[in-house]
């Protein structure tokens, strides 16, 4: 395996060594014999490639998935990896075909957000403290929450709203002016705005600083900083619908009813079967931030099962996904790069598959049988999977055929056993990389596809011989 970074514009040669020792040393900038490229772009690149396998990760939060999208993904697209079973679904109603798309979840680190550790500093006395994480954008619903947050509680709360937003990641977008409107209503609420760069232990440190993390969204592709939040220890409020879903319920968070309607997008390209995104309530929310505030063992009481449930996504489980989706993928060859580890081989190893999906596995035996002997440097490996018959009834008849064929001077023969998979298959042919198997059987077709050497039944010993590389018989 080898990884190549396709866009390279800009970075240093110091930047490709630190992304080659974050990469195990699998990083490689060119080549012309890549198997699999994957694209994270945006805007998305739906150019083709030549021969690679196409991998396209692309999240959305608009519903319905542009026009040109869908038709470049059919026509050039191996797979499309999704961060959620919304997106799924909303890829498929749109016209993607549902066997290319797959979900692979974003995930959370677990020791960095934790329910205990540092708190961050907040210049406030309030007890009931709300989170927001997101920018002065639509999608994000920040206007539903200060309009929410504004209606409920006056000044003489005992509570405070914490904006983090980030200017960077949202460029052309300030929250500064939309706190400033709240502040001018008579009587408002406290709000906090924080828009520096946090780095994520920071961040760890500001989600413990407050009761729950409110997001009241219209469009998610996930609402990562939900799950950190959950990681935490602290629940969510969030809009009942969409991405979230995959991972937030009622015992976990406190979700906004929201009615579904079309969203215009005027700036978006021409969509295959339109926009939509969610409308929270804002009275619900209200409704629920008082619940919150009046009542704060409502959010605490949920610590365990927040917890609980961010510990289903991980890096590792999500890294497992991965690595499942590019084996299905990769060329045999790349499914295991281990040989099978065999006892003392000698110089030369042919595999047999003593199993019924190669039924000519007993005479291909006997011809062996006939054809080597102790004093060739070759041995030979009997697999044996455990099946119709088990592996006890299969080596006793393997070693009947031996002694029957062979009572002097027996060749070298080892046998294995393991259940059949691409992985045994390949990881045995690396080993042994000559097989003894009819043409069209699961190992046949490996073999071609390994380079290796697969020999039918033949009738000549000498042929036999000379097809496994061994010297003729004086």
């Amino acid at each position: 395996l080898s990884i190549e970074l396709t866009d390279t514009e800009g970075l240093t040669g110091a930047d490709l060594e630190h992304w080659n020792a974050q990469l195990g040393g699998l990083v490689r900038t060119s080549s012309d014999d890549v198997d699999i490229v994957v694209r994270h772009y945006w805007p998305p690149d739906l150019s083709r490639e030549m021969s690679a396998k196409l991998v396209v990760i692309q999240p959305w939060e608009f519903g319905g998935v542009p026009r040109e999208w869908v038709t470049s993904f059919g026509e050039h697209a191996t797979e499309v990896w999704v961060y959620t079973s919304w997106l799924q679904d909303c890829y498929e109603l749109s016209g993607v075909d549902r066997a290319k798309l797959h979900v692979v979840p974003l995930a959370v680190d677990l020791d960095v957000f934790a329910p205990s550790g540092d708190e961050f500093e907040l210049r406030t006395d309030k007890a009931c403290r709300f989170l927001f994480v997101g920018g002065a954008i639509e999608r994000k619903g920040i206007d539903v929450l200060l309009k929410a947050y504004t209606n409920e509680f006056s000044a003489d709360d005992d509570v405070t709203l914490v904006l983090k937003s980030s200017p960077k990641t949202y460029p052309g977008t300030s929250l500064s002016a939309m706190v400033e409107t709240s502040r001018t209503i008579p009587g408002c609420p406290e709000i906090l705005l924080i828009e520096d760069d946090l780095t994520d232990n920071e961040m760890a440190a500001l989600h413990r600083s407050c009761t729950a993390l409110v997001h009241p969204y219209r469009g998610e592709g996930f609402g990562l900083p939900m799950l950190e939040s959950l990681a935490c220890g602290r629940p969510v409020v969030a809009t009942n619908y969409g991405a979230a879903l995959d991972f937030l319920d009622e015992t976990v968070a406190f979700l906004i009813p929201a009615t579904v309607r079309y969203a215009d997008l005027d700036h978006r390209p021409d969509p295959s079967v339109g926009y939509w995104w969610a409308e929270p309530d804002p009275a619900a929310l209200s409704a629920i931030l008082r619940r919150l505030c009046d009542s704060r063992s409502l959010a605490s009481d949920l610590a365990e099962a927040c917890r609980d449930r961010a510990q289903k996504f991980t890096w590792d489980r999500t890294a497992q996904l991965i690595t499942e989706r590019l084996l299905a993928l990769a060329p045999a060859h790349a499914v295991l790069a281990t040989p099978y580890e065999l006892d003392s081989p000698k110089a030369r190893v042919i595999l047999v598959r003593a199993s019924e999906q190669n039924p000519t596995w007993r005479a291909l035996l006997v011809n062996y049988l006939d054809a080597v002997s102790g004093d060739d440097d070759a041995t030979l490996v009997v697999w044996i999977e455990p099946g119709i018959a088990t592996p006890e009834l299969r080596m006793e008849e393997v070693r009947t055929i031996i002694s029957a064929r062979r009572p002097t001077n027996e060749p070298d023969i080892l046998i294995v056993v393991e259940p059949w998979s691409d992985t045994n298959a390949v990881s045995l042919l690396l080993a042994a990389p000559t097989v003894l198997t009819d043409a069209d059987t699961q190992e046949a077709t490996l073999a071609r596809r390994l380079d290796c050497t697969f020999i039918s039944i033949t009738d000549e010993n000498g042929q036999l011989r000379k097809l496994l590389g061994l010297a003729e018989l004086s």
